[in-house]
């Protein structure tokens, strides 16, 4: 199937899965114990439920990005003029499902939607730019492997793999802040691994928290280099043709606990 629109693709690609994975997951359900404490992470559970992750981020890219705005400068209109430096926070929220077929182990889904904003760092005195450098979309499977068994507590480790459409902006702050120069975007897709671990709690009336860490790598491929120069510096933008993207971040769970 070619898809010619980033947008299109991905709800193409989320709707095939929730047709193929919902007729699975409702006949695990036993309808009649909805209301019934979860007894923990057990054989026969299903856990749905929205997530939200924060973090950091480093890789190849993020190393570009600093490298091409290294000494570069910004003067304010007052007439100050302070060095140029971005951070990058990635954020994502979406949807998480989990079955367990038998004790201590499940398939895991994740359906996501990501960003990561790049930032100028000049203080919060004065004006800071904000641009979106990376976003996605990507559906994670996962393998997670549990530590306990009908217990109120549980610990999981999970290594995921996936695959994402996403959209790239080189120079995202630079070409804000630099007479002369203008980001330019990429659009691509790829897979995506890492490993997640958390811990669990269960509640009365199925409410389940999970807290854990979230460690991800995109890989990102464009077919077209850039021709992006920096006017102050003479620095030239890598004409790699791609790299990659590592987030490090805290991943909170919200949800609800069906058993059987």
């Amino acid at each position: 199937m070619k898809c010619g629109d980033f947008h299109n693709c991905w709800l193409k690609l989320a709707l095939l899965l929730f047709l193929i994975y919902i007729p699975f997951f409702v006949y695990a359900i036993d309808f009649d114990e909805l209301d019934l404490p979860p007894a923990g992470a057990h054989s026969g559970q299903m856990l749905l439920g929205f997530f939200v992750t924060a973090g950091f981020a480093s890789g190849s890219l993020i190393d570009a990005e600093k490298d091409f705005i290294r000494n570069s400068t910004f003067t304010f209109e007052n007439e100050t003029t302070k060095l140029i430096e971005v951070s990058h926070l990635p954020l994502s929220v979406g949807l998480f499902c989990e079955y367990m077929p038998i004790d201590y182990v499940g398939l895991r889904c994740r359906f996501r939607r990501n960003w990561i904003i790049q930032r100028s760092t000049f203080g919060t005195e004065y004006a800071n730019v904000r641009e979106i450098f990376f976003s996605d979309y990507s559906i994670i499977l996962a393998p997670a492997f549990h530590v306990t068994n009908r217990k109120q507590w549980d610990v999981s480790v999970a290594p995921i793999v996936g695959y994402a459409f996403y959209q790239y902006q080189a120079a995202a702050v630079a070409g804000e802040l630099l007479e002369n120069t203008a980001s330019q975007k990429r659009k691509g897709k790829g897979v995506v691994y890492g490993c997640e671990i958390g811990g669990t709690i269960f509640f009365s009336g199925g409410l389940f928290v999970s807290l854990g860490y979230e460690w991800i790598r995109n890989s990102v491929e464009y077919a077209e280099t850039f021709y992006i120069s920096n006017p102050q510096t003479s620095a030239i933008y890598p004409d790699t043709s791609g790299g990659d993207i590592q987030t490090h971040s805290v991943l909170i769970v919200v949800g609800y606990a069906f058993s059987n």
